[in-house]
Formats: C-alpha cells, sequence, structure tokens
C-alpha cells in the first residue's frame, strides 16, 4: 500500500458577511496526504500543509459565491463558527461520479472525537500496482467478509480504482 486517504463528512455552516448563516454539503476534512494521492487544479494559492487547523482550500464555486472572485486567498471564511483562512482556490470539479469537494480542510482532533457536525468517512487507498488488488481484496474479505465485500466489488475492476480515476486526476 502506497497511501491511506481519509476523507471526513462534514456539516459546514457557513457565516456570511451579513451574519446569514448557509450549509455547504460539499465540505471535508482530509488527512494531509490527500495531496500526495489526488491533484487538484489550483488557480489560486497552494494545498494547505495541516500543520494549521484554521488553514482551508475552496473551489473556485464557494470563492465566487462568498467573495465574488477566485482571489480569495488570505481571506477569512467562518465554518461552524471558526474563522478559516483560504490557503488555496482551486477549479471546481466538474464529474457527477462523487463528492465535488467545495471545501477541504485538515483532520484536527476533533474529527478524532467524533464531535457533532462529522459524518462519513471514506478512506482511499493507492495500491502500488494493480497487480497487487486481488491480494488486497483478499485480504480485506478475510478481515470483514460481510460488511466489506459488496464494497469491494462496487469499487474494484481491472484497472484498478475506475470510479475514483473517473472523478479526480490520480497524482503522478
Amino acid at each position: 500500500i502506497d497511501q491511506v486517504v481519509q476523507v471526513y463528512e462534514t456539516d459546514a455552516i457557513i457565516q456570511t458577511k451579513d451574519n446569514h448563516s448557509v450549509r455547504e454539503n460539499e465540505f471535508y476534512h482530509i488527512t494531509d496526504n490527500f495531496w500526495k494521492v489526488f491533484n487538484l487544479n489550483f488557480l489560486k494559492g497552494l494545498p494547505f500543509t495541516g500543520k494549521q487547523k484554521h488553514e482551508i482550500v475552496i473551489s473556485e464555486k464557494i470563492a465566487q459565491k462568498y467573495f465574488n472572485s477566485i482571489d480569495a486567498v488570505n481571506k477569512e471564511l467562518i465554518v461552524n463558527g471558526e474563522i478559516k483562512i483560504v490557503v488555496g482556490v482551486y477549479e471546481t470539479l466538474t464529474s457527477a461520479t462523487f463528492n465535488q469537494y467545495d471545501g477541504l480542510m485538515p483532520v484536527s482532533k476533533e474529527i478524532d472525537s467524533y464531535e457533532t457536525g462529522v459524518f462519513d468517512c471514506t478512506t482511499f487507498i493507492l495500491l502500488h500496482t494493480k497487480t497487487l488488488i486481488e491480494p488486497f481484496k483478499t485480504q480485506l474479505a478475510k478481515f470483514d467478509a460481510d460488511t466489506y465485500q459488496p464494497l469491494i466489488e462496487q469499487f474494484f475492476d481491472d484497472s484498478g480504482f475506475k470510479v475514483w480515476h473517473d472523478f479526480l486526476p490520480i497524482a503522478k
């Protein structure tokens, strides 16, 4: 296994400049190695390092919605009552295959303690070579055949993680 990336769905309430609250469905907490597996086309700024929990990267759609411009780097966005600093703006994903990822924040200790507002966790596993897929499927099936087997069959095919390749480019 080359990388294991976790993406936590979160309930994001954005506070606007005029003190309205807007719910955004496509905000996520991600582990630091997300950038080693997935490439996003950054239009402004860069991915966060994960060292500061107050950093956030947002899609151009969200930048336009809340800042009327993609020039949102170093601007504040209030998410769930916390001030986040925008460090990057990336091209909005257009595929309907999977999540749109409109806002990405580093995983913090709050995630580990399962505080309210955090929902499902998706785990992406990047294998070194597609020849490892079958042994990996076998090992995962042994772990819990009843729970994981249907998921394994859904996401694996002859070319590897085809479903995931369709929505985000894999880092080289």
